[in-house]
Formats: structure tokens, sequence, C-alpha cells
């Protein structure tokens, strides 16, 4: 009896937890799927808390309810300890930075750790080439390219290390996009690829890439800690979209 009050609670403050989230981040952030996504998932563990008592005598749906809490937890930790296992060696031959919104011509926080993550790479690697990829979004003045080559100056790396990819506007079509420009830069040698994202991007922006025929390793960037259910979740949608349509 005592485990299944716990359980209980435990369900009921991750409901409100992410109800309040999702809350927060409509001041803080333009809607969108990750926010509902977490709203949704808050409000169906609140209505399942509350509920618990009653659904727990039905044993095939409280077993099919707990087993897919348990699928979600699993996939999202994945996402999280994969996204954080780094493979860069430093000795590889190119960076691709991916792009991540800009507000007028100014990076996003979640950005700049990215770009702040490729200017503390390019000091120990100063012969690879950085890959800035990212087309103009709505509300966007500049492309997110444009500004993140801009910003990369400013923290000192080289223009002339900085190769420009501005006509992306997804995961995947900024890795065909990039994998086009550096073909043409190593003018069919071969070369080595470093992706650098934020964690919870690290799993799909590599599928995408070996399925593109690049070798690549990778190297993550933070996230602040409020964005996780908001980031993970729409990340979990995209990764479902990237299987079933394969773009």
């Amino acid at each position: 009896m005592r485990l299944n009050r716990f359980v209980k609670a435990l369900i009921i403050i991750s409901g409100i937890f992410l109800v309040a989230d999702a809350a927060a981040m409509l001041f803080m952030f333009s809607f969108n799927y990750g926010i509902a996504f977490t709203f949704i998932l808050g409000a169906a563990l609140l209505a399942f808390g509350f509920l618990f008592d009653n659904i727990r005598k039905i044993k095939w749906l409280f077993s099919l309810i707990l087993s897919a809490l348990a699928i979600a937890a699993a996939l999202l930790a994945f996402l999280a300890i994969f996204g954080r296992c780094d493979s860069a060696d430093y000795h590889e031959d190119a960076v691709i930075v991916h792009g991540a919104g800009i507000s007028d011509k100014t990076v996003s926080v979640q950005l700049a750790k990215r770009l702040d993550k490729a200017a503390e790479y390019s000091k120990a690697n100063t012969r690879a080439v950085i890959v800035v990829s990212g087309g103009m979004g709505p509300g966007e003045n500049i492309t997110e390219a444009r500004a993140m080559k801009k910003y990369l100056v400013d923290k000192g790396v080289p223009e002339n290390r900085i190769i420009t990819e501005d006509a992306s506007h997804s995961t995947y079509t900024n890795l065909v996009c990039s994998k086009e420009l550096l073909d043409r830069h190593f003018d069919g040698s071969a070369y080595r690829v470093l992706l650098i994202t934020s964690d919870y991007h690290i799993f799909r922006a590599s599928l995408i890439a070996k399925r593109l025929g690049m070798n690549c390793s990778h190297l993550h960037s933070g996230i602040e800690w409020y964005t996780f259910p908001m980031r993970y979740l729409r990340e979990c949608a995209a990764i479902a979209k990237y299987l079933l349509l394969r773009s």
C-alpha cells in the first residue's frame, strides 16, 4: 500500500511539474510542439494520478499505462546519456554547427551554447573548417548562418575557416546542404566531420549524418535545465517523424 501511495504521489507531482513547466515556457518561447507535448503529458499524468486507484483495478489498462511510461522514460534516458557521451577526438577535418533560432540578429541562448562549444573546439583543432548551418526562419531578419558566423568571428575564430550554409530549414537539410559544401571544399577527398549540437539533438543528427554517408563524431552543448521537458519531448516526436518519413 505504501508503494502504491508513493507511486501515485510521484505521478501527480510529475504531472503538476510538467503542466507548470509548459505554462512557464509559453512566457519564454514561442508556442511549439514541445510545449504542447509537455502540457499534454503533464495533464495525462495528473489524470492518471487522480484516477490511480480506479485504474489499478483494470489490470490490463494499468499495465499498459505503466509500460508506456517506462518506455518513454527509457527513451528520454537513452537520448540524454547518448547525447552526453562525446566521441570527438579533436582530429576531425570539419565541424558542422546546427542552427537553433535567432532573435532579430542575435543568436538564441541555445545556439550560443553550440557556438561557444565550436569556438572552444576550434582552438584545440586549428585546421578544421567550421560549417555554420541554418537558413532564415519566421521572424528572423538575417539567416541563422550569417548570425552564427558573426558570433564566431567575434569569439576570435578566423573568418577564412568558416563556411556558411544558409539554405537549410531542418536537421535533415542542415546535413544534406552542409555535406554538399564540404564535398566541394575537400574536392572529393575523404574527410571526417564533427557534429556540434545540443545534447538532446545528438542522436538524431548522428543518425541522419551516418545515413548520408558521413564519417562523423559528435560533441554536445548543454541546455537550460528548465527546458528539458520541452526540448526532449519535441525531439522524441522528431525522431519518430524521421524514422517514418526519412526526412
